[in-house]
């Protein structure tokens, strides 16, 4: 038992986003210019927030922090929000509406540092659709069978804050995002949703992924016809406007957890 034990604690250890957080803001070079503003969603924000809040201190001008807990202990001067998750409600609209708010106080001089974790997709939304019919869209997708990575693509399409989004609100400050992943592979663009990285439109494949998986079975007629009708608008689209400038980082992963417990099984005598 004290193995596994062990195993698990290194697991947890290597993912650990205070320690993380604060050591890729070793190398973190804000500009002594302009003003520092903090974006932090996901299931780790608080953790993440709290990491830079205790390296950075005053140098942040203000924040908006989106996570799972209803409380949390922050400076005044970081504004926390409560979302839903793994399905969006109206506290996830809320906060992403108070971060578009937070940014549009931004200047060129400024720097933006956004901290993703897993969670983000479902508590960062600006949807299409109706809140009601965006719950109902993301349940199905949850339910079908689809991967992770299928999942986010269809979002991105259906999301004005994914898929890069967020860099809209962003400038014309630059930005800089460290990102916690538990996507195996680190694709970013479909870590959180990927509201930092810019991604390709490609309605073609959400066609195919609704389809593959029969999403559009589980949704009412009325989400149908306006997922469908979305869709359509999507084909009539010119391509996004390019994206500003960003620098993205993973900081931790599934890979550096599963290895820190295998680790750990060694030196217990295991073969790992």
């Amino acid at each position: 038992m004290q193995a596994i034990h062990n195993m698990i604690s290194a697991a947890l250890a290597a993912a650990d986003p205070y320690k993380l957080t604060q050591t890729a803001l070793a190398d973190f070079d804000p500009g002594s210019e302009g003003r520092l503003w903090l974006v932090a969603v996901g299931k780790a924000a608080v953790t993440m927030a709290a990491g830079t809040h205790d390296r950075l201190g005053d140098r942040i001008r203000g924040g908006v922090i989106v996570s799972k807990e209803d409380s949390a202990n922050l400076p005044d001067h970081m504004m926390h929000y409560q979302g839903g998750h793994p399905i969006p409600n109206e506290g996830s609209q809320a906060a992403t509406q108070a971060i578009h708010v937070l940014l549009k106080q931004t200047k060129p001089a400024d720097h933006v540092l956004c901290l993703i974790s897993g969670g983000a997709s479902a508590l960062l939304t600006q949807p299409a659709l109706t809140l009601t019919q965006w719950r109902e869209v993301n349940k199905a997708l949850i339910s079908s069978g689809c991967t992770i990575n299928e999942i986010n693509h269809v979002r991105q399409h259906f999301d004005a804050v994914k898929g890069g989004g967020l860099l809209h609100w962003t400038t014309p400050a630059a930005c800089t995002t460290y990102i916690l992943s538990d996507v195996i592979g680190n694709n970013m663009a479909h870590i959180g949703s990927g509201p930092t990285v810019p991604t390709p439109r490609d309605v073609a494949k959400v066609e195919a992924i609704l389809a593959e998986f029969n999403v559009m079975d589980h949704m009412s007629e009325d989400t149908r016809a306006a997922v469908q009708a979305h869709i359509t608008w999507l084909h009539d689209q010119p391509p996004p406007p390019d994206y500003p400038a960003v620098t993205n980082h993973i900081i931790g992963d599934v890979q550096r957890s599963a290895e820190a417990a295998a680790t750990a099984a060694r030196a217990a005598g295991y073969k790992a």
